[in-house]
């Protein structure tokens, strides 16, 4: 009766995971509805375990969907966000380009600003060098004239009255 049971509940190529020495070894220490109630636990665990099996499966998936929408939606929107970046670059490089020509107009009207004054500078340079060589020549001629003009007093028997700077030293009174 217990290997009919057995084979009308159970069978023998099921994969419940029931084992005929078990099975067996329940029907000699119990009755009938103890078997029923241990069979129909094994079967709600088996249950359970494939409806978790199920939800994982489902869980599964549902993430590979998600995945795949959200590969295929950044895949659809990197050449919309790639045509505005390349947009929002273009307009930052003409801004660039602008704001250096403009810098590079004023510079270079600077530079020739600064050339006209250099030139003007050099001219004035020229000059008071010029100048300046004139003066240390008529000052060796001064100084040659005085020693002669000494030397002349000195012979007709007089004492020439001594040199005495009577201008201070233009420089120190410009750093005063």
């Amino acid at each position: 009766m217990v290997a009919n049971l057995y084979d009308r509940f159970i069978g023998s190529g099921t994969s419940f995971g029931v084992q005929r020495w078990y099975f067996e070894n329940i029907s000699k220490t119990g009755s009938v509805v103890d078997i029923i109630k241990h069979h129909c636990r094994i079967l709600i665990q088996f249950a359970e375990e494939t409806i978790m099996s199920i939800l994982d499966i489902m869980a599964s998936v549902i993430a590979i969907a998600v995945s795949v929408f959200a590969l295929y939606r950044s895949y659809k929107m990197v050449p919309r966000e790639m045509k505005s970046t390349d947009a929002d670059t273009m307009h930052t490089y003409e801004q660039i380009a602008e704001l250096s020509a403009s810098r590079a107009l004023r510079t270079e009207e600077r530079i020739t600003a600064l050339e006209k004054d250099v030139e003007s500078q050099r001219q004035t340079i020229e000059l008071q060098s010029i100048e300046i060589e004139k003066l240390k020549c008529e000052n060796i001629d001064l100084k040659d004239w005085a020693e002669r003009l000494v030397h002349q007093v000195q012979a007709l028997g007089e004492i020439p009255v001594p040199f005495k700077r009577e201008k201070t030293n233009p420089r120190k009174d410009a750093q005063v």
